[in-house]
């Protein structure tokens, strides 16, 4: 949930490397979450897709079968090194995208299963 790369060298090591700021995802939903498109929320731990992203007009069916549907959904939790509230804090301040005007960022892709660029030059296919 902390970035590694943003992180100082001089901030806690043990932070960085904790079991505890992490979450186990596929490959698809560790995308949509380190993008922001989707977070856990700290208090209900269930899942919550970025509004701009359900409300996408080019949304495809693949799309909304396989992360809008999770809205919701209860993670579930390993047995030992739960998620830390404090990172989870984190990531839905600073990472998770409430607002990002996917138009803007996909004016030449049909649907959200193209392409999508989005700030910082990440490219995302869904």
């Amino acid at each position: 949930m902390l970035y590694w790369e943003k992180r100082k060298a001089s901030d806690d090591k043990k932070a960085k490397a904790s079991p505890r700021n992490g979450l186990c995802l596929n490959a698809l939903h560790d995308k949509a979450f380190d993008l922001g498109f989707i977070t856990v929320d700290k208090n209900t731990l269930c899942i919550v897709v970025a509004e701009s992203l359900k409300n996408f007009a080019k949304l495809d069916e693949t799309t909304k079968n396989w992360i809008v549907a999770c809205e919701g959904e209860q993670i579930i939790l390993p047995h030992r090194s739960t998620p830390d509230k404090l990172f989870l804090e984190y990531h839905n301040d600073a990472v998770f995208r409430k607002l990002i005007d996917l138009d803007y960022y996909s004016e030449n892709a049909q649907s959200i299963d193209k392409i999508i660029k989005i700030p910082y030059t990440i490219s995302i296919i869904i």
